[in-house]
């Protein structure tokens, strides 16, 4: 991220995620997530994340997935923040999937130093996974 006050900011960590799967159409996924933000004049700055979320096969081939994810931040502005998306899966075949996907976040990138080109608070878009 670029940063009006801070100069360049890099983020760096670690997640683990997980799923449950409680039948054949639905599952419940979670993670636990770790951010440093180096900073390059201020403070460094910290940031946990969990998120939780849920995937249910709506048809042959159709998942809805919904997330929610709680951001700890520690030397922001900010004390947390809140993350939702949403999304929709066709698996086109074994190999590939198309999706749309939403979400929406109340992170206030200008609030914390960070110039508005580089968050935003609402996100859509399309996306096609192939797998080998």
């Amino acid at each position: 991220q670029d940063s009006i006050t801070n100069g360049d900011s890099v983020g760096y960590g670690a997640d683990l995620n997980g799923k449950y799967v409680i039948d054949k159409d639905i599952a419940m996924t979670f993670s636990l997530g770790y951010v440093k933000w180096d900073e390059e004049k201020l403070k460094n700055k910290d940031e946990y994340r969990y998120s939780i979320g849920l995937q249910t096969n709506i048809a042959k081939d159709w998942t809805a997935t919904v997330s929610y994810t709680y951001r700890d931040l520690k030397d922001f502005k900010q004390t947390d923040a809140n993350e939702v998306h949403i999304g929709l899966n066709y698996a086109y075949n074994k190999n590939t999937d198309i999706g749309v996907f939403a979400g929406y976040s109340n992170f206030d990138a200008q609030e914390n130093g960070y110039k508005l080109d580089n968050s935003f608070d609402r996100v859509a878009g399309i996306y096609a996974a192939y797998r080998f």
